[in-house]
């Protein structure tokens, strides 16, 4: 076995505990979003000031005393789409995983290795 070869299985070890990681951070941003949906009557809160109409598995508030663990909830707006910070851990995370398999795939191409034990 070659220096190369040593080379090659360390990076591979390295993107799989990557990925593995990345996963447990989708996890944990989904659990978020659960756990505030828990406490919220299974409803997810979004923070809005003005009156807009939402789907019934939302609630809008505008104080944030009024529901429980705010921070937690859709308090990012973009236009009329409202995200959370479990939805920016997941999206994140989901991106970071199809990133790195896209590189693993490519590189095992270039280097004549077929990656099939993922």
């Amino acid at each position: 076995m070659t220096s190369s070869d040593n080379f090659m299985n360390y990076k591979k070890i390295n993107r799989r505990i990557l990925i593995q990681d990345l996963f447990l951070i989708f996890l944990l941003g989904a659990m978020m979003n659960i756990s505030v949906m828990v406490f919220n009557e299974n409803k997810m809160p979004a923070y809005s000031k003005q009156e807009i109409s939402v789907p019934d598995n939302y609630v809008l508030y505008s104080d944030f005393k009024e529901v429980n663990y705010p921070y937690l909830s859709d308090v990012f707006k973009i236009k009329r789409l409202f995200f959370s910070v479990g939805d920016v851990l997941m999206f994140s995370a989901f991106v970071s995983i199809i990133c790195l398999t896209t590189i693993n795939i490519v590189q095992g191409r270039k280097s004549g290795i077929i990656i099939n034990e993922w």
